[in-house]
């Protein structure tokens, strides 16, 4: 984030590395807007007996972001998602 105070404005801008396995492949970088949520998979049995997945969400970037955002325009400010260098 760039706060731009005369503008009265935020820019936004995301960066994500991801590195690979221990033989060094699958290195990518990305700059831009992203949401990334994880989430863990469990199988439990359900009250019939039968087995079921339960997908259980364990963050979100949207947790972060979203608060962000709301605090900039509720003070009046800007809010600008950038797709490029700042």
């Amino acid at each position: 984030m760039r706060l731009m105070p005369d503008e009265h404005q935020v820019r936004s801008l995301d960066h994500q590395w991801q590195l690979g396995n221990t033989r060094g492949q699958m290195r990518t970088w990305g700059r831009g807007q992203f949401r990334w949520t994880t989430f863990d998979l469990s199988v439990e049995r359900g009250p019939d007996g039968k087995r079921r997945i339960k997908k259980t969400t364990l963050t979100d970037t949207a947790d972060l972001k979203n608060p962000l955002r709301d605090a900039v325009l509720a003070m009046g400010w800007s809010w600008r998602a950038r797709l490029s260098k700042l």
